[in-house]
């Protein structure tokens, strides 16, 4: 099952116009504010819709079983925004927001998806813009696939971006690309 779920192509867009592998960033302007907005920040690898389309339903118990280790790293292709803990316990994803609103939203937007999947991450907001999403099933004690699953989904999440931080997200995706083209 693992391995269909991650046979999809593993193909990254940085804006509407640079391909490289890396992250889908799709972008719009709000009109009224003339913000720039990350309307759909799709961290996508190979199997994160097919992650996306599963749901947790709160099933998270301590007999859940554990990720084997052998699977994480196929795991961590389709959510490759996220990374292992040094514990290799949880995963979790680190970006600067906008400004301090912007990472409140994000987190409410967090807020319904987790509820609505009955698992929830460990969120952490410093100074005051610095976002860090942690994901682990404590029950298990450990990573299970809800978790992955969790992470796919909030990776469909809408997020403002510190436009600095973007910038140089873009620009540390494109320039790997650029070497492989030479």
């Amino acid at each position: 099952m693992l391995q269909s779920l991650l046979s999809s192509t593993h193909r990254f867009v940085v804006s509407a116009k640079t391909r490289t592998q890396g992250v889908h960033l799709h972008n719009s302007v709000n009109r009224l504010s003339g913000v720039k907005i990350v309307t759909r920040a799709m961290f996508q690898g190979p199997g994160s819709d097919t992650l996306r389309q599963t749901s947790c339903n709160g099933a998270c118990s301590r007999d859940t079983p554990l990720v084997d280790a052998a699977k994480l790293p196929e795991l961590l292709a389709a959510v490759p925004a996220w990374k292992l803990t040094d514990n290799n316990t949880a995963i979790s994803r680190k970006f600067v927001a906008r400004n301090f609103m912007a990472g409140v939203r994000f987190f409410h937007k967090v807020a319904e998806v987790a509820e609505a999947e009955g698992h929830h991450p460990d969120l952490h907001l410093t100074n005051y813009r610095e976002v860090e999403v942690k994901i682990s099933t404590h029950a298990a004690g450990g990573l299970t696939l809800f978790d992955f699953v969790l992470a796919a989904k909030l990776d469909a999440v809408e997020v403002e971006y510190s436009p600095k931080w973007l910038q140089q997200q873009q620009e540390g995706v494109a320039a790997p690309a650029q070497v492989q083209s030479k």
